[in-house]
């Protein structure tokens, strides 16, 4: 019990964390449309998309249509499924690093392994949000550590275990389609070969398990491809749009050497590539299948084929490259193997793959120290002042009620703060202010005494109307008419 003290420590402080962050963080333009529109809509509808907007992560809004149905429509309980899924995502990260470094002696590729897929700011931010991306990565993890236990073990029943969380990757996000196409395919490869004692008995079960997928996700997908909302916005390159997307939000903004920052860990990520591809080749002996019963090659293979279903997609489909959070699933996929860069390195002299092993792990802990705070959220960081706009509205109304003013405060804003305002104008029942407008046009010409502007709305309203709680970051500000002369 006390090797697994430090790790089990890790995950009880990134969970602490992640609660604290949920309870206090205001709610996000997106996670709005998930808990406030979604969830009231019958549960057929939601499956069905019968709204062929993606913002449906339909497991995700399933379980926060129950969270909310148990614990009322706040922001906690949109979130909590989410919080839930991290258990599921620390509980496979620690097993697979527990199964596949497993003596006293690979201790530190174990700690390595698992600091690497933990200790990451921006993929920690999106298991404390009302969204799917976290728990589609939990579900994958699943995927990966019961079919590495199937390959790399021969535990036979952990195929069709990893095969069902294949299938809620892909029902929690569909961006997981990427990770499942691949995931089945090497598997297919790898039963068609026939090495596994009950290869036929593993054929059938995968066929069943694909069938059955597709089965859940034809109507989705259908409608998806109905109305053309496929968008993940990369045209560059695989390495220039996914990679480098995840590199950089993986840094959370952080400096350490200043404007060569990310130049610098973009080097370092191909050291650590080239690192990991040498120790596989040079474990191919005559392209032998027991080379890729190795978790070393599986893992990488399963990083590898996800990258080409992205690849081929882009060349052959017209499908754009995944990036940002659509891409966010590639960084435990990517981050499981950097330990193995060590390995080879361990085998020209010891001391250097361990201090690279050291390196890792002592970095991703102080990176995810320095860059975590309770403020906001890095993709929805323009939601940060919500709760100063309602708390200076709140004083506003206190010293009105004080001058027997019982009217209602009239506030619009621009529509990029719509949701985040109307959620709490509704759950905090804010009937003193009047119901928050949605327009995509600023209208200069409202009625309204106080305008919420973003930072390109601000100079259209100057005529009419003055700053009266100006944000030092610039997102927007908190503006009043001017009175008449």
């Amino acid at each position: 019990m006390k090797k697994n003290a430090l790790p089990c420590l890790v995950g009880l402080f990134a969970f602490a964390y992640l609660c604290c962050k949920a309870a206090i963080v205001q709610i996000t333009h997106d996670e709005v449309y998930t808990v406030m529109q979604l969830t009231p809509q019958p549960i057929w509808d939601l499956m069905a998309y019968q709204s062929s907007y993606t913002n449906n992560h339909i497991l995700n809004t399933l379980l926060c249509k129950l969270s909310c149905n148990l614990f009322g429509m706040n922001t906690l309980s949109g979130r909590l499924p989410v919080l839930i899924s991290f258990i599921v995502y620390f509980y496979f990260c620690f097993r697979l690093a527990e199964s596949v470094f497993k003596t006293d002696e690979t201790r530190w590729y174990q700690w390595a392994m698992l600091s690497v897929l933990i200790c990451n700011p921006y993929l920690l931010d999106f298991f404390s949000l009302a969204r799917g991306y976290g728990i589609a990565i939990a579900c994958m993890m699943g995927a990966t550590y019961h079919s590495t236990q199937y390959v790399c073990f021969k535990i036979e029943k952990s195929l069709s275990i990893g095969l069902f969380w294949a299938s809620l990757a892909v029902y929690a996000q569909f961006g997981l389609l990427h990770f499942w196409l691949a995931f089945q395919a090497i598997l297919l490869v790898y039963n068609l070969l026939g090495v596994s004692t009950n290869a036929k008995k593993s054929f059938f079960i995968q066929i069943i398990s694909v069938l059955l997928t597709i089965l859940l996700i034809y109507k989705p997908i259908t409608a998806i491809l109905r109305d053309n909302q496929i968008a993940y916005y990369g045209t560059k390159g695989f390495l220039e749009d996914t990679i480098h997307s995840i590199l950089n939000n993986s840094l959370f903004s952080q400096a350490y050497f200043d404007s060569r920052t990310f130049d610098v860990f973009a080097d370092l990520l191909i050291v650590l590539f080239v690192l990991i591809l040498t120790n596989n080749i040079l474990n191919i002996k005559n392209i032998k299948i027991q080379t890729v019963e190795t978790p070393a090659f599986w893992l990488f293979a399963l990083f590898s084929m996800t990258a080409m279903s992205v690849i081929l997609q882009f060349h052959l489909l017209g499908n754009q490259y995944v990036i940002d959070r659509t891409a966010l699933f590639f960084y435990p996929l990517l981050a499981m193997n950097f330990p193995f860069a060590a390995v080879i390195l361990s085998k020209l002299k010891p001391i250097a793959g361990r201090s690279l092993l050291i390196i890792i792990t002592i970095f991703a802990m102080y990176h995810t120290l320095r860059s975590s705070h309770l403020r906001s959220y890095r993709e929805w960081y323009y939601d940060n002042h919500t709760f100063e706009v309602l708390d200076f509205m709140e004083k506003e109304r206190s010293k009105r009620l004080s001058q027997g003013d019982t009217n209602l405060i009239r506030l619009d804003m621009s529509w990029i703060f719509q949701p985040s305002i109307a959620f709490y104008w509704k759950t905090r029942q804010y009937a003193w202010i009047n119901s928050p407008p949605f327009h995509m046009n600023i209208e200069s010409n409202t009625d309204c005494e106080y305008y919420y502007a973003s930072a390109d709305d601000v100079p259209k309203l100057a005529e009419k109307f003055e700053i009266v709680l100006k944000f030092p970051d610039n997102v927007g500000q908190l503006m009043r008419r001017k009175k008449m002369e």
